[in-house]
């Protein structure tokens, strides 16, 4: 019995099988639900900004709205987007309404998370997973956001869209990538490591390869913290078949090392194709410190792997990122460092 086989067993002995709970909780796992793509983006439609984690200044909410504007569409604001609460922005209770309210809202093209933070893994339970899947729109974020993005995916078949958060420096490189893929739906993208490792002010982060080799499959991942705290829940993500892509920030060699044997030890890395990392900004150890490099660590664990896998690609807690459609074929060229979208992620 495998482990996929002996949960479902252990889910039945409990009782959950069956359960509208469990169907709307745990079976995302072992069902692949029918691929649904947002409508594109239009100038001159609304999109509606939601803090679904941490709180916001209103001087950031302001900077948020502007760039919606650089992008030719009206902003909406959630009626709780300045709410806190501790480090939260407001009570769950309302940053779950923000979010259930822009998908119930006809008048609203695009979702687009102010900022990232901490709070979205404490609303996954509350969420009406149903009503998403009958109006289905953009939602982009990043970081935290994983938590929605990957969920509502594996439960809806909603292609959702890791990129940058609205309250962000918005540099050419992320405008024009977000307008091939939410505007204009292009259905060839080829994805290239920065030249220059200098662009997160950190030369040690030289693009480089792992393990060589080429791979197709469909795109999942995000915010390594994030999706590691969903290991062992209703929402850990599907990796079958998959190119996964990965990203953190400010997080010790170490914790990486244990964050990654984590996804490896569970099921996670379970049948996946590649492993396409990011910038990890800030995740190399101080001058002196007694510890391996963000590089031998990534290199310890993704060589167990035997798959192709590569670091340095464009996504990550940088102000230059892509925009990545998940649940939509790419292929992966690990010698080259090469990730391509081959499939729109809008209609």
């Amino acid at each position: 019995m495998d482990r996929r086989d002996f949960t479902k067993s252990l889910l039945g002995t409990l009782g959950f099988v069956g359960s509208s709970w469990s169907a709307m909780n745990f079976g995302f796992r072992y069902n692949n639900p029918r691929i649904i793509k947002p409508n594109r983006l239009k100038k001159g439609q609304k999109i509606g900004l939601i803090c679904p984690g941490s709180s916001v200044s209103a001087e950031r909410l302001e900077l948020a709205k502007a760039n919606v504007a650089l992008m030719g569409c009206e902003p909406v604001v959630g009626k709780n987007a300045l709410a806190k609460k501790g480090y939260l922005a407001g009570e769950d209770a309302q940053r779950l309404s923000d979010l259930h309210d822009m998908f119930k809202d006809r008048s609203i093209s695009a979702i687009w998370c102010v900022r990232g933070g901490y709070g979205c893994g404490r609303l996954l339970p509350k969420i009406d997973f149903n009503l998403i899947k009958k109006n289905p729109k953009i939602l982009i974020g990043y970081s935290d956001i994983t938590a929605l993005t990957t969920s509502i995916h594996m439960l809806t078949g909603l292609i959702t869209f890791h990129g940058p958060i609205a309250a962000a420096d918005f540099p050419d490189y992320s405008q024009t990538l977000m307008q091939e893929v939410l505007f204009a739906g292009k259905s060839r993208i080829e994805l290239n490591p920065f030249p220059d490792p200098t662009i997160i002010n950190e030369p040690t982060n030289l693009p480089y390869t792992i393990k060589s080799g080429l791979a197709r499959g469909r795109l999942m991942g995000g915010n390594l913290s994030v999706l590691a705290s969903l290991v062992g829940t209703p929402w850990q993500f599907n990796s079958k078949n998959r190119i996964i892509f990965l990203e953190d920030i400010d997080e010790k060699p170490y914790r990486i090392d244990r964050m990654l044997v984590q996804l490896r030890q569970s099921d996670c890395f379970e049948d996946i194709n590649a492993l396409a990392y990011g910038m990890f900004k800030g995740c190399n150890p101080e001058p002196n410190d007694a510890s391996l490099t963000l590089q031998e660590t990534l290199k310890a664990q993704s060589e167990l792997l035997k798959m192709p896998c590569a670091y340095g690609m464009p996504f990550g807690h940088i102000s230059e990122q892509c925009t990545l459609p998940l649940g939509v074929m790419a292929a992966f060229d690990a010698d080259k460092r090469i990730l391509r979208i081959e499939e729109s992620g809008v209609k």
